[in-house]
């Protein structure tokens, strides 16, 4: 069963992401689906999914875009820097994939923030960013899983087609969660930390600050 609504979750988020602008909030739809797995095996996938999909199209939207502009950035300044000669090619490809790396780890966090609190567009951002930081050996473990399954998905495409998505998303949404546990008790110290309330399987809770 597990293995069949992986693969349902899967095929239907593929579906969504056909019209190419609804990815990022098809995106919101896949978190907010592996968010109910990680609390209840029995959950209804195209119900979760599309509810997911409609309760954070616009965030989620705002998100993807914003980061799609800033790799856009990223990647228009190491073309022009390497133009200009102001250093090697070498150099600005280091450069360019820092760049890329960091805003993928910080994409990673604000998706499942996005579905497991009520937050603002900022607050999922600032959040995002602090959160990386907090256990960052499972940081580099969540773009490791990215890198492996994106290897794995571009020699074996049914892969993609059949649970790389929903598999990458519960995974992810599980790192996040334990960063979550952590920031919460660290809280309890007094820290000059955003403070977030846990989660429970019915329904998200609000942000504190």
């Amino acid at each position: 069963m597990s293995i069949y609504r992986y693969f349902i979750l899967n095929v239907l988020y593929i579906l969504f992401c056909i019209p190419i602008v609804t990815i990022p909030a098809a995106t919101g739809g896949l978190f907010a689906t592996a968010r109910k797995y990680a609390y209840d095996d029995d959950v209804p996938i195209l119900s979760t999914f599309w509810s997911g999909f409609c309760e954070n199209w616009k965030q989620s939207t705002v998100v993807g875009f914003l980061f799609l502009f800033i790799l856009g950035i990223a990647y228009g300044d190491s073309r022009i820097i390497a133009w200009l000669r102001l250093t090697s090619g070498r150099e600005a490809a280091i450069c360019l994939i820092c760049a890329v790396l960091m805003s993928l780890s910080i994409l990673l966090h604000a998706y499942p923030l996005m579905v497991h609190m009520r937050l603002t567009t900022r607050q999922v951002l600032v959040n995002a960013i602090r959160l990386n930081f907090v256990k960052p050996h499972l940081t580099v473990v969540g773009l490791g899983m990215v890198a492996g399954m994106g290897y794995l998905s571009a020699a074996y495409p049914v892969l993609f087609l059949t649970c790389t998505c929903s598999v990458l998303s519960s995974a992810l949404f599980r790192i996040v969660d334990r960063k979550l546990e952590v920031v919460i008790k660290l809280s309890h110290g007094h820290l000059p930390i955003t403070v977030l309330d846990q989660s429970n399987p019915s329904s998200r809770p609000h942000s504190v600050q």
